[in-house]
């Protein structure tokens, strides 16, 4: 890999800290009798904003941030309540937020197979522990090194002189940074001596830094890093390609079907997914460069509830497939990874499919299992079918 080892920023990087901190202040305000109007939030954003800007500088330091944050908004917008209590209130609503940056997960997950993945964060430790357990991302990372234990501010180079001590200082040529902002983490590995990504979702802000490299989204920092495979879910620009690859997958497994069958086939299915794609059915793919290499389905049906689904809503994992080029690199298991942690999102009783003999083991160990039951499935066609 072109860098081996990967720094990443926790806050506005994977984790939604704008949606946190909005959540936690609104909440907090609410609670004091004081709902917030815009203009207000705005205010709020700005004082914190400098508070840390602070920070980061070395004019402040984390307990007067702590005590001086809130007791400055207050005195601004007339409310009379303990700083130091309101911040600690903040905090607790923070720590319970986990709103992920679209493709962190899927990112996270990839890299910490292919690099050594270390979070750096000048975020307060506790807090940031609890939203990485909320978030699904504990154990994606090698260690979490936060500048509230260090001792030293992102973009203090001590503070990363500190990391590489831990690390290796051997690593540091073969590192880069992954962060959103150009003060604290851009400017940090410039003053580490470390490659710099910048992540700016606008693509419309200014480099004042001289990042060496920049991305709009998560996932093209997978190319940029020179891991092998990145993830992405299916688009309706994607829709031919899923079909090759679904057509590819039925002539192997039914090389009887004849042309006529096949291309009734894939017309039924370039319709339905035109009409469904993001509603009922969800596609995942690999990509190795620009060329999708693998991909899978979901769909997710709902039917009036029994016992084993209760609340209606269970889904089927469809056509899970390599291009034979590309197959026993391990891709279709990292791909089912995104498919499964979209799952969990999605209020399932269960999910369900067809394991070929060859990928049994694969599934297991995602959490398959095949079902105890007293039936025996069954099947009545409607019309001739060659199986």
């Amino acid at each position: 890999m072109k860098y081996p080892v990967v720094l990443i920023d926790l806050d506005d990087t994977l984790l939604d800290f704008q949606a946190a901190s909005h959540d936690s202040l609104m909440s907090l305000c609410e609670g004091l009798g004081h709902p917030l109007s815009k203009e207000e939030q705005e205010l709020f954003e700005e004082i914190n904003s400098a508070c840390w800007k602070e920070l980061e500088l070395g004019t402040m330091t984390r307990e007067q941030l702590s005590a001086t944050r809130f007791t400055r908004f207050f005195e601004k917008i007339g409310v009379d309540f303990d700083g130091l209590e309101a911040n600690r209130l903040f905090r607790e609503g923070l720590s319970r937020s986990a709103v992920l940056i679209d493709g962190a997960l899927p990112l996270c997950r990839l890299l910490n197979e292919k690099a050594e993945l270390y979070v750096v964060t000048n975020g307060f430790v506790d807090t940031q522990a609890q939203r990485i357990r909320a978030s699904g991302l504990e154990g994606s990372f090698r260690g979490i090194f936060a500048s509230q234990e260090i001792g030293f501010q992102k973009p203090d180079s001590r503070f990363f002189d500190a990391v590489f001590a831990a690390i290796g200082e051997d690593k540091r040529p073969g590192t880069v940074i992954l962060g959103d902002s150009l003060s604290s983490d851009m400017k940090g590995g410039k003053n580490a001596g470390i490659a710099t990504c910048w992540f700016e979702p606008t693509g419309l802000k200014e480099d004042t830094v001289g990042c060496d490299h920049r991305i709009t989204k998560l996932s093209d920092f997978v190319s940029l890093v020179g891991a092998d495979v990145s993830y992405r879910m299916a688009e309706k620009d994607d829709i031919e390609s899923l079909c090759d690859m679904a057509m590819y997958f039925m002539r192997e497994k039914y090389p009887q079907m004849t042309q006529e069958e096949e291309a009734s086939i894939r017309e039924q299915r370039v319709d339905f997914l035109k009409k469904n794609l993001g509603d009922c059915i969800f596609g995942f793919m690999g990509f190795v460069g620009s060329e999708a290499v693998c991909s899978a389905l979901l769909h997710v049906i709902e039917q009036p509830a029994n016992r084993w689904h209760p609340n209606g809503r269970t889904a089927t994992v469809l056509n899970v497939f390599t291009w034979p080029e590309h197959r026993r690199k391990g891709y279709a298991e990292g791909l089912m990874h995104m498919l499964m942690d979209y799952a969990a999102t999605l209020d399932l009783s269960y999910v369900d499919l067809q394991a070929a003999p060859q990928a049994k083991h694969l599934y297991e160990k995602l959490g398959f299992i095949v079902p105890p039951s007293k039936n025996t499935p069954m099947r009545c066609p409607m019309r001739p079918v060659d199986y």
